[in-house]
């Protein structure tokens, strides 16, 4: 955009009220819990050059979702790049990307769709699919929206995507999209299904078409809590002595849609206590032009019923296909760099994993087969002031016996300052990442350790 244009564009936008001062505050107030490192003077200077550049790539935003993008960000902010020149266009929707948090082996990216008909995504259930494109090759990712502005029927997405390899400091990525699909209602209810509506009697029951015995709609209508676009039809035993959950969706759902998707009703029963995890069928099919999913629980009877305990049901409805399209988006980036140690000695008589690599963003280890899933044992960053930075979403491992494995993965809730990291705790392991002693792991059981 040349400076004149710019200048233009920049005069129509208006902050958020007293955005400015809060993002200021942010940076530089002390939390009270959980404990957390005081930022040194030099992260602060950082923080308040990349201020600009952040609230740049808040302006880009809908007006509407400026300030969710404020808070999506959050301690990220100031590890926050804008990205130039970043949107693309096709089927009526205009798909940017915001920002990007990178390092070598993690992106956090904020993605904004903007509906151009107005028409077509009117909430914030909406999926896009894509692939992210780095150095070290394409992977696929499907994300959910974050916020959503209906005024100008604008979404926001958060993309978070990891890699097992490294890519160089200066990296070329490109984002792209397959598809666009609005109205894909994801739901949970908040309440187990009612058991009163069910009794040892045998319903009625019709045949479909591919021989699949089910239960007739409407014979114990009732609301499912906290969801409208689906409402339970009958619920009880059918004619074959299968135990069957039948909902019917709001109109307009779909039965069917493009890339095999289908509506999904599901949920948990227990016999005496326990979870079943007996045979099920699913059903679904259309009558008298309104559309039933459900599920057949094949191997639970009427003699079954005092033993039976209910839970909540969820599943997924969609009440539109997917807008097929291709919006590439490319740009550069200056990736964050990252910890990569060989882990040495053993604790506790325990195999060690062989790798480390620790980001701003996450962690990672890596080993044999042999060392075993370690992902969910206790796990902390010891920073140099003693705090430790604990707070953590576990992510996908893999254990192959062909293969080397993840053998722990987790996403910070929070930015690593790298420099600020003296020592990993993995129970049993502590593992200091400075000095000589860089990666050889030592029991957390001996104190002296942990104390000298």
């Amino acid at each position: 955009m040349f400076e004149r244009d710019y200048q233009q564009e920049m005069e129509r936008i208006s902050m958020p009220p007293d955005a400015m001062a809060r993002i200021a505050e942010a940076m530089a107030a002390e939390p009270a819990l959980p404990p957390r490192r005081r930022p040194k003077l030099r992260v602060l200077l950082i923080a308040a050059v990349l201020c600009v550049a952040i609230t740049a790539t808040a302006l880009a935003a809908s007006p509407g979702l400026r300030e969710q993008l404020f808070e999506a960000l959050g301690d990220f902010a100031p590890y926050s790049r804008e990205i130039d020149k970043s949107s693309a266009v096709d089927q009526d929707f205009e798909i940017s990307v915001l920002s990007a948090v990178t390092d070598r082996y993690r992106l956090k990216l904020y993605v904004q769709v903007r509906d151009l008909t107005g028409e077509r995504m009117i909430d914030e259930n909406t999926k896009i699919w894509g692939k992210v494109q780095r150095d070290t090759g394409e992977e696929n990712v499907l994300s959910n929206c974050v916020a959503f502005d209906p005024d100008t029927h604008t979404a926001l997405f958060e993309i978070n995507e990891e890699r097992e390899e490294p890519s160089d400091l200066q990296e070329d990525i490109r984002f792209w999209v397959g598809y666009v699909w609005p109205q894909v209602y994801e739901f949970a209810t908040s309440e187990p299904l009612p058991k009163e509506l069910i009794s040892e009697e045998i319903l009625d029951c019709m045949i479909l078409d591919n021989g699949q015995v089910v239960l007739k709609p409407g014979q114990t209508p009732a609301p499912l809590s906290g969801f409208d676009k689906a409402k339970l039809s009958s619920m009880g035993f059918a004619a074959d002595g299968t135990f069957q959950v039948l909902v019917q969706l709001a109109d307009g759902g779909l039965l069917e849609s493009a890339y095999d998707r289908q509506p999904l009703l599901l949920t948990n029963v227990y016999l005496n206590g326990e979870m079943h995890t007996g045979a099920s069928e699913d059903i679904r099919f259309e009558l008298d032009g309104k559309s039933y999913v459900g599920i057949s629980f094949t191997d639970i009877h009427p003699e079954d019923l005092d033993n039976l305990t209910l839970s909540d049901a969820y599943g997924t409805v969609l009440m539109s296909e997917p807008i097929l399209g291709e919006w590439e988006v490319p740009f550069q980036v200056e990736n964050y760099p990252a910890i990569e140690l060989t882990l040495t000695g053993e604790a506790e008589g325990e195999r060690l994993p062989t790798q480390l690599i620790l980001t701003p963003l996450g962690a990672m280890v890596r080993g044999e087969w042999e060392m075993e899933y370690r992902g969910n044992c206790p796990f902390a960053v010891v920073l140099n002031d003693g705090t430790r930075l604990e707070e953590v979403r576990i992510s996908y491992g893999r254990m192959s016996p062909t293969k080397v494995c993840v053998l722990g993965n987790w996403w910070f809730l929070e930015p690593l300052n790298l420099e600020d990291a003296v020592a990993l705790e993995l129970y049993p392991w502590y593992i200091p990442l400075t000095g000589e002693d860089a990666g050889r792991a030592y029991s957390m059981i001996d104190n002296a350790v942990l104390n000298s």
